[in-house]
């Protein structure tokens, strides 16, 4: 059995190829809505070296473990999906994956493992300056992002949802705290993915506060942004996010927070949909049995409930009454009282006095 010797690679690349890499600079990001990633387009004759020389000899064993990069070998190797005439890029997603291969094997791919290092900069780099462009509001200068098209607070919405799910997919959990579990990570990328983290959280209650796009409604409207731009964003959901502990850390957020009650009822409603999708899974019972079972139990757990700030709660009706009991603005109480989950009213007994609290549940029976 015959030894495999390296390719000639330096016959490949003809001078000036990495002058020319030098010369384009940074590479620029973007944020695709129809695969939702963050790809950059590598420089025309680079992505061509690339292409013809070295991705042949990248892998041998198809396909690939991970989907991700067997995605990105189907496109710029396979030619699938319409790659023909277009210049090569490479993805977020498929950044980790492309690492570890283009690590495993140097001697084979040269310009591309220069390239995944460039990318992988640059990813970090977006990350820690993240967001460069504000959706346009009341109040602040109207001003188009880089393709000079005005940026939508729902398409930043989406954007900032779909880098989340990268980085959890790519081995940094969403939870800021957390270690990252990833075989590599990007220069920079545990400090990077943590400030944009702390950030997003920030951004998700501003959203709610400044921009009308409230935590409920959240699944709905990314899945209908995504399905304008032809991809399924129900994956991006914050009802998809699988532990108490990574809501309690957005529910925790300081900053722009929406009314309190707005977050409980959203507390609530993750709750209710994590619950029904566990029995899905657990049994083949009817959507109503199942239903019942969770309304049923429905609590919030105490790592949630500490999050929230019980004083605000009820800010609604102690706006609304009086220093006595005995001057109540019953009116004004019952339109506070219906804002406020009924859960919420129960927590205003001793703070307000019980003849307030009685006014309040009355309002609301």
């Amino acid at each position: 059995m015959g030894a495999r010797g390296s390719p000639p690679h330096h016959l490949w690349a003809s001078s000036g190829l990495l002058a020319e890499q030098e010369a384009a600079g940074p590479l620029r990001l973007i944020f695709d809505a129809t695969t939702l990633d963050m790809i950059a387009a590598l420089p025309e004759r680079v992505g061509e070296v690339i292409a013809q020389h070295e991705l042949p000899h990248l892998c041998d064993t198809r396909p690939h473990e991970d989907p991700a990069v067997e995605m990105w070998l189907r496109r710029w190797l396979d030619g699938e999906g319409g790659a023909e005439g277009g210049r090569l890029n490479l993805g977020a997603r498929s950044l980790i994956g492309l690492q570890t291969l283009v690590e495993e094997r140097p001697e084979t791919c040269p310009v591309l493992r220069a390239q995944v290092g460039r990318f992988a900069s640059a990813f970090s780099h977006w990350l820690s300056v993240w967001p460069a462009v504000e959706p346009p509001r009341i109040g602040l200068p109207r001003c188009g992002g880089l393709s000079g098209q005005e940026l939508t607070a729902e398409a930043f919405e989406l954007e900032l949802h779909a880098v989340l799910d990268i980085l959890s997919g790519i081995g940094i959990p969403r939870k800021a705290s957390g270690a990252p579990t990833g075989r590599l990570v990007p220069p920079g990328g545990v400090e990077a993915a943590t400030a944009f983290y702390q950030s997003a959280l920030g951004w998700i209650f501003k959203l709610a506060a400044f921009y009308d796009l409230d935590l409920v409604g959240q699944a709905v409207r990314v899945a209908q942004t995504a399905a304008m731009a032809g991809s399924d964003g129900m994956r991006l959901s914050l009802f998809h996010w699988s532990e108490e502990a990574q809501v309690a850390e957005l529910l925790s957020c300081p900053f722009f927070r929406p009314p309190e009650f707005q977050l409980q009822r959203f507390a609530m409603r993750w709750v209710e949909e994590r619950a029904r999708l566990q029995h899905q899974q657990r049994t083949a019972a009817s959507e109503e049995l199942i239903e019942g079972v969770v309304q049923a139990n429905l609590q919030l757990p105490e790592i949630m409930a500490s999050a929230l700030v019980q004083e605000l709660l009820i800010l609604p009706i102690a706006a609304a009454a009086s220093a006595t009991e005995e001057s109540i603005d019953h009116e004004r109480l019952a339109v506070a009282a219906k804002a406020v989950p009924q859960e919420s009213v129960s927590c205003a007994v001793g703070k307000l006095g019980t003849g307030v609290v009685a006014a309040a549940a009355a309002a609301t029976a």
